[in-house]
């Protein structure tokens, strides 16, 4: 029986940090360029996310990489998925 559980974030790339829910909207609300990431599987991602995100899966992103990401390196680019992993 577990009797700790303590979330672990997976490691991030270099060159990329983490961010609150808050200063994500913060970010939004400023009216700054960003591209919102939702890296759920696709079908989760229809339940609902955040409006004007776009969907690219882990899987995908494994596969494609940054073929499918905005070609202009100027935009802010903000991954998000169903919790700590």
């Amino acid at each position: 029986i577990a009797t700790v559980i303590k979330p672990k974030l997976a490691k991030l790339p270099k060159g990329t940090t983490e961010i609150k829910p808050a200063e994500v909207a913060a970010i939004m609300k400023s009216g700054k360029k960003v591209v919102l990431v939702d890296a759920r599987p696709a079908a989760r991602f229809h339940e609902g996310t955040i409006a004007g995100s776009i969907n690219i899966p882990v899987s995908a992103m494994k596969k494609n990489g940054a073929a499918l990401l905005p070609k202009d390196k100027d935009i802010q680019l903000v991954f998000y998925c169903g919790g700590p992993t």
